[in-house]
């Protein structure tokens, strides 16, 4: 198949939030997975690689995540009940962050209160916490431009031609 055949969009009559609008989807229209992907992130994921992950994995929910690493310029000190425990010289870390591109089975979306508002963190939350949340590890490039700082720091990278 080919992901592009299946693109199609929900118009919200009132805001409903990051993931609300996708109780607006027909049930009957609800039989294969959802990608979702948050309108300011610019990306050349593989929707295949990403579907193929999903069903590989048999979690109702992929979350692609980024890396984002964090240098700190000085040195970095743990301290335990006031004894410094561990030093580490400028360190460099590593984190995941959200992509904002997601999968989400039929069944969840089903379970959603019609056109009632819900963050996607929300309905992420309602279900790490049984354990049934992938991470897809994002190795394409992903750009959030979300802030116009970052519209316009993506524009010099390059990004606004992709």
């Amino acid at each position: 198949k080919t992901i592009s055949k299946y693109v199609s969009f929900i118009s919200e009559k009132k805001p409903l939030d990051t993931a609300g609008a996708l109780s607006l989807i027909p049930n009957n229209q609800l039989d294969e997975p959802v990608i979702v992907k948050n309108g300011d992130i610019i990306s050349n994921i593989n929707y295949d690689d990403l579907l193929n992950f999903h069903n590989t994995h048999d979690m109702p929910i992929t979350v692609c995540v980024s890396e984002y690493k964090v240098s700190i310029p000085f040195g970095s000190i743990t301290t335990k009940n006031g004894i410094v425990s561990e030093m580490v010289e400028k360190p460099t870390i590593k984190h995941y962050v959200n992509a904002g591109i997601y999968i989400i089975n039929p069944e969840i979306i089903k379970k959603m209160k019609k056109n009632t508002p819900i963050s996607m963190i929300e309905l992420l939350n309602d279900y790490i916490d049984s354990g049934n949340v992938s991470a897809y590890p994002l190795h394409e490039s992903w750009v959030d431009i979300g802030s116009p700082e970052d519209f316009r720091r993506a524009q010099k990278k390059g990004y606004d031609n992709k």
